[in-house]
């Protein structure tokens, strides 16, 4: 496959979730292959940042605040891309809030907490989703990418709503492949299992021994220690490409081994 700088020239993308993280590793991924990004997210700093450094790889980028679980907010920004760019060819759903923090049993939570990880996690990829897919229909192409997470295959203990929220998006996507597999569309998943970044960027970082023993800690769960935000922008980049005009449907966790794993 040719990863080079104009294999999606001429494509427009959407990444939600495009401020930080893996959201925004997919943005400059897909930019440096030749694509103009839109990029959203709640935080509007950190949205300018990436469309600055989008830009920066000779393609546009557009940054627009909007918060994904908001349908009136997702419609809004929408219009503002098509406004921009005049359709959208890619959609990268990444938005989504990690349960680390609030890690507790089922027994313990709220329903509050509950809304709030089904909505950003499941109902913002339906609103961002439903806005774009009758365009993609209307003009008989298009790419959708919906990042999962490996809790969403196995299940995490204290993160049971979190798991529940991606296992829905790995559902969603299959059965929306089916949809408009006859309009060309290609809808697929990607989990990924334990990802540097953030907080843990840092700890590696360090080189201290509690790094050093989580390094230890993840090579015995996933064969192969910590993941990268690299190697979950190489798939997208892969789903978003000509190449992968044949794979629609799909799921694929980005986790090592993980996911064979009983204790994980």
């Amino acid at each position: 496959m040719d990863f080079s700088t104009t294999m999606l020239k001429g494509k427009v993308a959407l990444v939600t979730g495009g401020g930080s993280g893996i959201g925004r590793a997919i943005a400059l991924a897909l930019a440096e292959a030749g694509a103009n990004v839109a990029v959203t997210s709640r935080n509007g700093k950190t949205l300018e940042d990436t469309a600055a450094e989008v830009s920066s790889l000779g393609v546009r980028g557009l940054a627009i605040a909007a918060n994904v679980s908001q349908k009136t907010e997702v419609d809004q920004m929408y219009r503002k891309v098509i406004e921009e760019f005049g359709q959208v060819d890619i959609l990268v759903n990444c938005a989504g809030g990690s349960a680390r923090e609030r890690s507790s049993l089922f027994c313990d939570s709220s329903e509050e907490i509950w809304d709030e990880i089904i909505a950003l996690n499941y109902k913002g990829v339906l609103n961002v989703t439903h806005a774009a897919i009758s365009d993609m229909i209307a003009r008989k192409s298009g790419r959708i990418i919906n990042i999962s997470s490996l809790d969403g295959i196995i299940g995490a203990a204290g993160r049971a709503d979190y798991s529940g929220a991606k296992a829905a998006v790995i559902g969603f996507s299959n059965a929306l492949a089916k949809e408009v597999a006859q309009h060309k569309i290609t809808v697929n998943s990607i989990s990924p299992g334990p990802i540097v970044s953030g907080y843990d960027e840092i700890m590696l970082s360090s080189n201290s021994d509690e790094s050093k023993k989580w390094v230890h800690q993840m090579s015995a769960i996933t064969g192969f220690g910590y993941g990268s935000k690299a190697d979950i922008s190489s798939v997208a980049l892969f789903l978003a490409s000509e190449s992968s005009g044949f794979i629609s449907g799909q799921n694929i966790p980005v986790c090592g081994l993980a996911n064979i794993n009983p204790g994980w």
